[in-house]
């Protein structure tokens, strides 16, 4: 089956697609703490993809066999999910909006982006967060100037703390005291998120999505700004992200064979090197850090060996809090009382493990990744999957809207071996 319709998008088309990127990028914000914006935002998310599912049904109107297929297979693996989980009164509405109806309003879209060449989402995507980066390194060398805040939000995220910043624009998390990281004394940058790691998630996507699906270049203007927001995040995560895609994308530019023998001998002491600096200053300086996703693994692996195939059950924080440390439940009844998580969890593969178990791990991460490599292993693109397979290792953004749309257009991409679409 050939398809070759490249049709120009309406402005319409556009808007919606910008706004949806918009929303993803919003649904992970401080924003969220404030009732009203966290429903809005959720308005918005599904009110874009309600409209992108009419365009995408529209355009596919006589190509629906391939969305049949795809919409097949993914009822297939959640009505499994669905029905085990509410079964054990485990599968809580927002669970089903992320993992079923939000997928399959979806997919005609990603579908039509795919039938059209188009990388328009992942373009508005980049360009939105490459002007969130600019707007958050000035905010953060107001702060290194020390001048006064004017502005204040509680953040769910840290248990109701009161978090300050400026002109609603920009917050600190962290408090505005400088840390040690690497040769520096640095502000966290973590913009309007929740904190630095998760602001650091989204920059690393963007950084992904420019430079092995947009770009093709060494480097652009857009990813020299989004290198250097990721370092002021002073996030580990964010910063190997960079430093990989940085190395790949500058060993593509030498030809020569000894030259690039000598480079990767180079980068392998400098890797070695700045991991164990790295280490040894996150033992000294962030010993809290350490100790916590230590024991965030160490918990999530007991429980996940409790039910290792179906997991505890969406609902069930509970298995995992069962082998954390003690001292790390102590808590505030008034914070749970708000629904606030008491121990909170730090680590988005080891949750998903021990929450949904081989099963919900094996097709909402490990088969969509390898489908798309498969498909693109000549190419660069397999760097996608790949960098998204270890960002929720380290962080906890298995439940963000943005990490599902990822899923799911790898998912889409990957089956055209299997349905055929390029045919």
């Amino acid at each position: 089956m050939e398809y070759s319709i490249k049709e120009k998008n309406s402005k319409v088309y556009d808007f919606f697609v910008f706004l949806f990127a918009a929303s993803l990028i919003f649904n992970s914000t401080l924003y969220n703490s404030i009732h009203f914006l966290s429903v809005l935002s959720k308005i918005l998310i599904f009110s874009c993809s309600i409209v992108l599912f009419i365009i995408g049904i529209s355009y596919l109107k006589s190509h629906l066999e391939d969305l049949v297929r795809i919409y097949g297979f993914y009822l297939l693996i959640s009505v499994i999910l669905f029905v085990e989980q509410i079964l054990r009164l485990q599968f809580p509405l927002s669970k089903f909006l992320l993992l079923i109806i939000f997928p399959l309003l979806i997919v005609p879209f990603i579908l039509k982006e795919k039938y059209q060449d188009s990388k328009l989402f992942f373009q508005d995507f980049c360009n939105i967060m490459t002007f969130i980066a600019l707007l958050s390194l000035f905010f953060t060398i107001l702060g290194l100037f020390s001048f006064p805040l004017n502005s204040s939000i509680n953040s769910l995220w840290s248990g109701g703390t009161v978090v300050g910043g400026y002109f609603h624009l920009h917050f600190f998390p962290g408090g505005t005291q400088k840390i040690p990281f690497l040769f520096f004394n640095l502000l966290r940058n973590s913009s309007f998120f929740p904190e630095s790691p998760i602001f650091g998630y989204y920059l690393s996507l963007a950084l992904v999505f420019q430079n092995f699906l947009i770009n093709k270049d060494f480097l652009d203007k857009k990813s020299i700004i989004l290198y250097i927001t990721i370092f002021t995040t002073a996030s580990t995560t964010a910063l190997l992200v960079a430093f990989g895609t940085f190395v790949i994308k500058s060993m593509k530019t030498i030809s020569n064979r000894d030259v690039r023998l000598l480079y990767s001998f180079f980068l392998i002491v400098l890797i070695i090197f700045s991991l164990y600096y790295i280490f040894q200053a996150k033992l000294k300086n962030s010993i809290g850090s350490v100790s916590i996703r230590s024991d965030d693994f160490k918990a999530a692996m007991h429980a996940f060996a409790d039910h290792p195939i179906l997991g505890n059950g969406f609902n069930n924080l509970t298995s995992i809090e069962a082998y954390m440390d003690a001292n790390r439940l102590l808590y505030d009844p008034q914070s749970v009382a708000t629904g606030i998580n008491r121990a909170g969890f730090s680590l988005g593969l080891p949750e998903m493990l021990a929450l949904g178990g081989i099963y919900f791990v094996f097709f909402w991460l490990i088969l969509p990744s390898c489908l798309y490599i498969k498909k693109y292993y000549k190419t660069s693109l397999i760097w996608l999957p790949v960098f998204n397979v270890f960002l929720v290792s380290l962080l906890i953004i298995n439940d963000s809207y943005i990490f599902i749309f990822t899923i799911i257009y790898f998912y889409v991409y990957g089956m055209a071996n299997i349905i055929k679409i390029d045919q």
